[in-house]
């Protein structure tokens, strides 16, 4: 399934006047594609993807999931920055919770549940509570019961902002593998220009507000990919042109990634 905003619009009552956040925005994403959307703070990013999920209506303009032939879900989550985990659940039944609203059977659902547990490191911790783990560990397991809610999009809103440098890239690892073993398309906002360019397809920049899209990058870095490795010439290139996109300083975010 694809989604597409057309003349997208939104504004809202502010303290003393409308304050107007998206203008004309116009985006479609693809299938089976990591898309991500950057753009200064402020300029909408999360509205967008509570738009996409319908959690909101917009001002003005269209929103449309658009079916493709063999799709098996039609459903768009949404993740968010914290991780929304259920304290007085445990982690297996915390990240089996989406199949147990489907009705999957409890013996499936911890089947299932115990092979990505195990993926991403989380084995032997099925009993503990979120109390009892990490930053890193509680979004894994909300990474892992988003995907078995088996969405046809994922929306993940800045889910890695609060970790630290070294779980940050254990975790963009993390969900690559469970993107391309889901076969899912996910939309993603970041601040992290480098991030972005790791696990995307295709990135989008945003203006300042009221938003529009003002450019469109295709990151044609071949897949697998190393976040530890030092980048090629062209993703140095690609950042470059991104930075500038967003009229942020270049020349000491392209020495430190060198």
């Amino acid at each position: 399934m694809k989604l597409r905003c057309t003349n997208l619009n939104q504004s809202f009552s502010g303290a003393n006047d409308r304050v107007e956040v998206l203008r004309d925005l116009n985006l479609e994403t693809r299938e089976r594609e990591f898309l991500t959307i950057v753009g200064p703070s402020g300029c909408g990013k999360t509205t967008i993807l509570r738009l996409l999920a319908g959690l909101a209506k917009p001002t003005d303009g269209l929103v449309e999931r658009l079916p493709a032939a063999g799709d098996q879900s039609d459903r768009v989550l949404m993740v968010f920055q914290e991780d929304n985990l259920f304290p007085w659940l445990n982690l297996i039944d915390n990240a089996c919770f989406g199949l147990e609203m489907q009705g999957v059977s409890r013996e499936d659902r911890e089947r299932r549940c115990r092979i990505w547990m195990e993926r991403v490191g989380l084995a032997g911790r099925e009993k503990a509570y979120p109390h009892e783990l990490s930053t890193g560990m509680k979004q894994r397991v909300a990474l892992i019961r988003a995907f078995l809610s088996d969405p046809a999009v994922l929306l993940l809103d800045e889910p890695f902002a609060a970790l630290d440098y070294q779980t940050r890239l254990r975790m963009q690892h993390d969900l690559l593998e469970l993107w391309d073993e889901s076969n899912r398309s996910i939309v993603f906002v970041t601040h992290d220009v480098d991030e972005g360019i790791f696990l995307s397809d295709r990135i989008l920049v945003l203006s300042n507000r009221p938003s529009t899209v003002i450019e469109e990058f295709e990151v044609r870095t071949p897949r697998p990919r190393n976040a530890g490795s030092a980048p090629p010439t062209e993703t140095i290139d690609l950042k470059r042109k991104i930075l500038t996109a967003l009229q942020l300083p270049v020349g000491k975010a392209l020495r430190a990634a060198g």
